[in-house]
């Protein structure tokens, strides 16, 4: 570790996100520097996906042989799901 320093944090929850049908609604903790700026946010629906998780999931599509827009689509798509959203949004 190179440096520690305290600083004030603003901590923000609210409930705005998900629809109750295809995605829970819950609710979304951030945390914000005094001059408003976001620096974290806790979404019980968010998936953190590792470099090495991402190459095998990339990988497995392109192994699809899809075109270019197909392949930019499934992307997307899987993206959606990770991150908690419905895959046809």
């Amino acid at each position: 570790m190179k440096e520690v320093e305290q600083v004030t944090l603003i901590k923000t929850s609210i409930a705005t996100r998900g629809d109750g049908k295809s995605t829970p609604i819950r609710i979304i903790t951030q945390w914000w520097t005094q001059s408003g700026e976001l620096v974290a946010e806790d979404d019980p629906c968010s998936v953190v996906v590792t470099e090495e998780r991402r190459r095998e999931l990339m990988s497995a599509i392109s192994s699809l042989g899809l075109s270019t827009d197909a392949f930019a689509a499934a992307v997307e798509a899987v993206t959606r799901v990770l991150n908690g959203q419905n895959a046809k949004s």
